[in-house]
């Protein structure tokens, strides 16, 4: 298809109602988020959107904040025919304005392609990652590092404790999300505890093209290898 002229796109916000046009773009760029990670961020941050003169979604943008410190920009996607525009940078800037208006910094994760763009608008470096998929390692490879700890399922009686220990790693409240990702997955909502004090937790979360692990946040090495086991 090819693009509309970029006088005739329109911006707005985006709410529920556009989620099933938001999967569209998800599903193009073969990225893993479903339905309920939109709405998640969507009801608890602001998402912006660039439509087409017959209404059709060709760009998003969302900010979600943490605890009234940062907010994380995500899910800056825009279709295949539309880009090279400037709609990403267009709906970048509307992300930025939006968080400093309310106090807030901004961060971001950000793939080779959309560096580029990101640095541009003056985000540098923290730190690097990488996405991996399970191989072919054993239970007993992965038990080899966790002999000592129980790992057990998470209760709802564990919400508040878990919540502080999470506040100390990650530097601000996230419990939305993190209440998000139990209710999807419980069975994979797991702790790690000696002594009444947490020393680490997993969660996950279902997907559309894998389930992902993560965060898993632990006081140590040993302890990340029990909860992945």
């Amino acid at each position: 298809m090819a693009p509309t002229d970029v006088l005739d796109l329109r911006e707005r916000a985006l709410s529920r109602m556009d989620i099933p046009q938001a999967r569209a773009l998800v599903a193009e760029a073969g990225w893993n988020q479903v339905d309920e990670d939109w709405a998640l961020m969507l009801e608890e941050g602001r998402g912006f959107g660039i439509f087409d003169p017959d209404g059709r979604l060709v760009a998003t943008a969302v900010m979600l904040p943490f605890g009234g410190r940062f907010a994380w920009i995500s899910m800056v996607l825009v279709e295949k025919a539309h880009r090279r525009l400037g709609l990403a940078t267009r709906l970048m800037r509307r992300c930025i304005d939006a968080v400093v208006a309310d106090g807030l910094v901004p961060v971001l994760d950000a793939t080779p392609d959309g560096r580029q763009v990101y640095a541009r608008l003056g985000f540098r470096d923290l730190w690097g990652y990488q996405r991996m998929a399970s191989g072919q390692i054993s239970p007993s490879e992965l038990n080899s590092g966790a002999r000592g700890f129980t790992v057990r399922r998470l209760l709802d009686s564990d919400e508040p404790r878990l919540l502080a220990y999470d506040r100390g790693v990650f530097g601000a409240d996230r419990s939305m999300v993190l209440n998000n990702l139990r209710s999807r997955l419980p069975e994979a909502a797991v702790l790690v505890e000696t002594a009444d004090r947490i020393r680490g937790f997993a969660l996950a979360r279902d997907g559309r093209n894998a389930v992902q692990i993560g965060p898993i946040v632990a006081d140590d090495t040993t302890v990340a290898i029990a909860l992945l086991t």
